[in-house]
């Protein structure tokens, strides 16, 4: 097993869980064609992701060997790519592993939030899982922070559901 943080926004986070998917639209054997992931070496100057929170992930599946950072053709679904993921093998400014679309079953366990995140897109995402795009509502000052708490306890479930069953998602294009 191995374990895994993508960076991404609270309300990518929730709607990634919410589909069973992760989306890119990267054609196939870019560099970028799948999910990237932190690797034991950490975030490099070049890591860029949006930012908000960090989905914890475990991967089961089969692993690469390290691979130099200009190996693009390592593509194969459900097949966990290590671009110095896992420690210093290689020269490489961008550390990470690789996971490429068409692959299944990553397990998600939780998110966390960071410091610095969008409120407003997390309270919107919210209000779209519960029935309703009211993008003029958050902007009522204490109706934001109803909403913003009633945002953080729904998160809460979902590490909740996280860490009671098993929930996994595939990496696809589109």
């Amino acid at each position: 097993m191995t374990n895994l943080i993508h960076i991404t926004s609270p309300d990518r986070a929730l709607n990634i869980i919410f589909n069973g998917s992760y989306f890119t639209n990267k054609p196939f054997k870019n560099y970028d064609a799948g999910m990237n992931f932190l690797g034991e070496l950490g975030e490099y100057a070049n890591t860029q992701p949006t930012r908000g929170s960090k989905i914890h992930c475990e991967w089961h599946g089969s692993v690469s060997k390290p691979l130099p950072y200009d190996a693009y053709d390592y593509h194969t679904p459900n097949v966990l790519f290590d671009f110095n993921g896992s420690g210093e093998h290689f020269p490489n400014n961008d550390p990470r592993y690789f996971l490429p679309y068409g692959s299944e079953n990553l397990v998600i366990k939780s998110i966390e939030l960071e410091d610095q995140f969008d409120e407003e897109a997390l309270i919107e995402k919210w209000l779209e899982i519960n029935g309703g795009f009211y993008s003029y509502l958050p902007k009522v000052k204490f109706l934001k922070k109803h909403f913003l708490k009633q945002a953080l306890n729904y998160l809460k479930e979902v590490n909740n559901k996280l860490s009671s069953e098993v929930v996994t998602i595939s990496v696809q294009y589109g």
